[in-house]
């Protein structure tokens, strides 16, 4: 996509408008795509390869690097966040439940790749017992076995990357120990979205917010989101006691960033915040190895 909702070709998945939705919506939608693709596999109307490798591309930019310890960053889940019941680790399970479904489709590189993703994602998170734990689809559960079973098959090491999301102003840093976002907002995006009386106190969770995630595989999870300060978010520089309405662009576009090697970078933020006391911030953070200023 140029615009709109759908995925860009640098990963990120927007929907209703101008909200990063990767973690939520864009699952729901390469699923959907993953069924049309195995209905037609086999006969005349299968999907073109070139539009598979799309697909994979979807997954390998908009996915794995906003996966750490098998859980699915939660700036990017936009107002999900706030259901107890889905969290950044069963999102990553979904994750590892349509990539299952999708390594039937692809070839043996690829497969490689996915099985190899599929397992650290299933064996890296703590907050489940077992890797089987939350999985109802009984296929889903032979191929996991299987899968687990496979000693060939090795799960992926903890890697150092860099992502720029420009279209949809987040950045991710992960090294072996810990991964680092920042969830912004600029005239490309929306600062969040408050919908069927969902994610009421999410004003500033894309106003420069940073998200820390740790080896501790719950840290946005459990009673994290419904507990926190809603007006001292982590990363944050905004009016105290002052809220932010929904659905609300900034006047700068001056919000991304440059990468280097692809594992270090420098993120900008021009925010201002509309209130009746106006508030501006001139936000950078740089990006190193095992160091962040």
């Amino acid at each position: 996509e140029q615009s709109g909702d759908g995925f860009y070709e640098d990963g990120a998945f927007i929907q209703h408008t101008k909200h990063p939705y990767n973690g939520a919506y864009g699952i729901s939608f390469i699923n959907s795509i993953i069924q049309v693709m195995q209905i037609f596999e086999g006969t005349p109307h299968a999907m073109p390869e070139e539009c598979v490798e799309i697909v994979l591309n979807w997954i390998y930019n908009g996915y794995e690097p906003l996966i750490f310890n098998g859980g699915l960053f939660a700036y990017v889940r936009g107002r999900e966040i706030s259901r107890s019941g889905t969290t950044d680790n069963s999102r990553g399970r979904g994750m590892a439940l349509t990539m299952i479904k999708l390594r039937e489709l692809v070839d043996e590189d690829n497969q490689a790749r996915l099985n190899s993703l599929i397992k650290y994602i299933l064996t890296k998170d703590d907050t489940f017992s077992t890797p089987y734990d939350g999985i109802t689809e009984i296929p889903s559960l032979v191929e996991i076995e299987k899968l687990m079973s496979d000693s060939s098959i090795k799960a992926k090491t903890d890697y150092e990357i860099y992502h720029q999301y420009v279209n949809m102003d987040r950045v991710v840093q992960q090294r072996p120990k810990y991964a680092f976002g920042v969830a912004m907002h600029s005239t490309r995006t929306y600062n969040y979205e408050m919908l069927n009386e969902e994610n009421k106190k999410g004003w500033f969770t894309a106003s420069g917010m940073t998200y820390l995630y740790n080896c501790e595989g719950a840290q946005y999870a459990q009673n994290y989101w419904p507990t926190v300060d809603a007006y001292k978010l982590a990363g944050t520089t905004v009016p105290v006691n002052m809220t932010y309405a929904r659905n609300k662009s900034t006047a700068s576009a001056f919000v991304g960033g440059v990468e280097l090697t692809k594992k270090y970078g420098l993120t900008c933020m021009l925010f201002d915040c509309p209130s009746t006391l106006y508030v501006h911030a001139r936000k950078s953070w740089f990006m190193f190895d095992n160091e962040i200023v």
